[in-house]
């Protein structure tokens, strides 16, 4: 497949993991992006204040719902494996929990 369709690909995927997690939106350029929570998303508010607190020149808060990703990539899939594995850190302290 063009990397075009494999990345299309990898995006839904992407799409149907954040929804596991409670996030609804997400949006990423080069520059970096957000990701926008559910209200009820089961992962514990605590662990995301954990991890803008360790990593503060990566994450910061915008608003109650929004964690913001203040960080550079290069490529398409770059991002896309930043955000997968984001994701794959909440997905693990939800079955934690």
């Amino acid at each position: 497949l063009p990397d075009a369709a494999k990345n299309l690909i990898a995006v839904a995927e992407l799409k149907l993991k954040a929804r596991r997690v409670g996030i609804h939106k997400v949006e990423m350029t080069a520059t970096g992006g957000t990701l926008e929570f559910n209200e009820d998303t089961p992962v514990d508010p605590g662990f995301i204040i954990q991890l803008v607190q360790t990593r503060n020149k990566m994450f910061k808060f915008e608003g109650s719902q929004k964690l913001r990703i203040v960080k550079k990539t290069e490529t398409a899939r770059e991002r896309l494996a930043m955000v997968d594995g984001l994701i794959e850190d909440f997905a693990r302290e939800i079955s934690q929990a």
